[in-house]
């Protein structure tokens, strides 16, 4: 016959283990099972408290969202990986990581719009590379990473509360005119804006190239 205090301890693990598989959650495009192939996210796709661990590509091809909260994103293998929100897609982070794992860089490309928000992203090679139509980070480390924390090509963009360091470059971006004024750089009729953060830098805090 069981005890009852051997009974209430069974029925407390039995209820953390529920709680966990609540916790973690998934609803459109599931990343390949075999965790080498590219994840394609074709439809809306959310990701809540899971850890996701490839070594192929991930892309949010156009029309689709992909949301992470409270989700990893591991990458590992030597390829140098990549992720790629296509023009017309877009990408939602909020309380997630991308982490850097010994080894593997990955590069990470805005085209269409991105907000990430209280995340920690490290380990890319080339930064958030942003030629988007919208960016927004807020409240997040962006660290350890090779060339800038954040590569800023054009239309708007928005940092706040965030701190980037262990990088080369903290925010590198290429503008189409001189104009600086209230740290909003004026790139060809758009505007990066930049509040509240701190950049800590190997090089430069931000490097910003006029180009002619």
């Amino acid at each position: 016959m069981m005890r009852p205090r051997a009974f209430l301890l069974l029925a407390m693990v039995a209820l953390v283990a529920v709680a966990a598989l609540a916790a973690a959650e998934w609803s459109g495009t599931a990343p390949p099972a075999d965790g080498t192939s590219d994840w394609l996210v074709v439809t809306d796709t959310t990701v809540t408290g899971e850890e996701v661990s490839t070594s192929g590509d991930i892309r949010v091809m156009p029309g689709s969202q992909l949301t992470l909260l409270g989700a990893s994103l591991l990458f590992t293998g030597d390829d140098d990986p990549s992720i790629t929100v296509e023009r017309g897609a877009s990408l939602v982070m909020e309380d997630s990581t991308i982490p850097a794992t010994d080894g593997t860089w990955y590069t990470f490309h805005v085209r269409g719009s991105a907000t990430i928000a209280e995340s920690d992203i490290s380990g890319t090679m080339g930064g958030i590379q942003a030629h988007s139509d919208d960016l927004i980070i807020r409240g997040s480390h962006i660290h350890h990473g090779l060339g800038p924390g954040v590569e800023l090509w054009g239309h708007d963009a928005t940092i706040s509360g965030c701190v980037i360091d262990n990088v080369d470059i903290g925010i590198s971006s290429v503008a189409m005119n001189d104009d600086l004024e209230d740290s909003v750089a004026l790139i060809d009729g758009w505007s990066v804006t930049l509040s509240d953060t701190t950049l800590s830098a190997k090089t430069y805090g931000m490097y910003l190239y006029w180009k002619k």
